[in-house]
């Protein structure tokens, strides 16, 4: 569901275990640390980043942070 909410990137290779990232974006949203700080099992801190920017610059943040509050999504 999640994937569905995030832009497609233009170019390069397409995101593995992108709920591994949005798990992490979510951890660091919810414990308001650095994005160094964010722990190694969600992957590289600079990936994370990568994702939270492409999702609000592709206009997805309003539901990222909806989803990050525990709302449920309904189409």
């Amino acid at each position: 569901m999640v994937d569905l909410l995030l832009p497609v990137a233009s170019c390069g290779r397409p995101a593995r275990n992108l709920c591994r990232k949005v798990d992490g974006i979510r951890h660091r949203v919810r414990v308001g640390c650095p994005w160094r700080d964010v722990p190694q099992r969600y992957g590289p801190w600079s990936s994370l980043y990568r994702v939270f920017l492409a999702s609000k610059h592709g206009g997805a943040d309003r539901p990222c942070t909806n989803v990050s509050k525990g709302v449920t999504l309904r189409s």
